[in-house]
């Protein structure tokens, strides 16, 4: 039976599904995806880059960027616990903080955070991840609000006076898992996203047009903590001394949610999210062939 010629339309819609998906006539992996976004410091929660220390505890966590950093336990924090299918298919540390010290990272333009966390209970001012010294040193991070109530990216000059008054606190759920992304526009704005672990953005994009200059903290990079440990659990840690895209943040989101859809971590969610991401593609069979070969 002869076959219809590809239409100018299905060509490009093909074209676009398809873009970033190869290199050199390779099929890039969604690990090889954000590898190429060079992150300057990646730490996944997959179990072959957690130590343990015969038990459970875990003594350090390896960045999987080529800078190749150790974040450690610090002598002052407690030293988190491992779960192993705490993430989906991948582990997670719970209750407890590990460090960059000193941080490295000494940023003086553009950079962005983002972090995968779960609350077990909602408790202000809270860190899974960030960088916040003493007055008088330069800070962010992604953390709760007062009251605990919600997640902020919050930014500050001398790691006192905060600097997203025009962000507000996106609502969260304790016990479930979320996806934050902030970062800091030099001389132009900060912003934050959030998504839940369908995939699906939690409010809208919020923007602040305050801005506070070169991050140049004393106090480690934390992830985990701040002043008190996280109360909860902290999955897949990004780092980027640049903005990302709105695409390039999906490409972080996917590659996560790839373990979570395989392996049954949400069970009937999990089949949820590969069809939408079908439904986003809008190429119908060829849509459903380009998903589950991937998978």
């Amino acid at each position: 039976m002869a076959t219809a010629p590809l239409t100018a339309s299905l060509t490009e819609t093909l074209s676009k599904a398809l873009n970033d998906k190869f290199y050199f006539g390779n099929i890039l992996t969604k690990a090889q995806e954000v590898a190429a976004l060079n992150p300057v410091f990646w730490g996944d929660s997959l179990e072959i880059y957690v130590t343990k220390d015969g038990s459970n505890d875990v003594s350090e966590w390896e960045d999987r960027s080529v800078f190749n950093r150790s974040v450690s336990q610090s002598v002052s924090s407690e030293k988190p616990t491992y779960v192993g299918n705490g993430f989906g298919s991948k582990g997670s540390f719970k209750d407890g903080e590990l460090d960059l010290d000193p941080e490295p990272f000494n940023f003086t333009s553009d950079f962005a955070i983002g972090c995968w966390f779960k609350q077990d209970e909602l408790t202000q001012f809270r860190f899974p991840i960030g960088v916040w010294g003493s007055t008088g040193s330069r800070s962010f991070g992604i953390r709760n609000g007062s009251s605990g109530a919600g997640i902020q990216f919050a930014v500050s000059h001398d790691g006192s006076t905060q600097s997203n008054t025009a962000i507000t606190d996106k609502p969260i759920v304790a016990g479930e898992w979320y996806f934050g992304f902030g970062w800091h526009e030099n001389g132009v704005q900060i912003g934050f996203r959030m998504w839940d672990i369908r995939g699906r953005e939690i409010g809208v994009e919020q923007l602040d047009p305050h801005t506070t200059g070169v991050f140049n903290s004393t106090a480690p990079f934390r992830v985990g903590g701040h002043t008190s440990e996280w109360n909860g659990e902290v999955g897949d840690v990004y780092v980027f001394d640049k903005l990302l895209t709105s695409e390039e943040q999906q490409k972080l989101l996917d590659y996560s949610l790839d373990s979570i859809a395989h392996e049954g971590f949400i069970s009937e969610l999990g089949m949820e999210v590969v069809f939408n991401l079908v439904e986003q593609t809008q190429i119908s069979e060829m849509g459903l062939e380009i998903i589950f070969n991937e998978v």
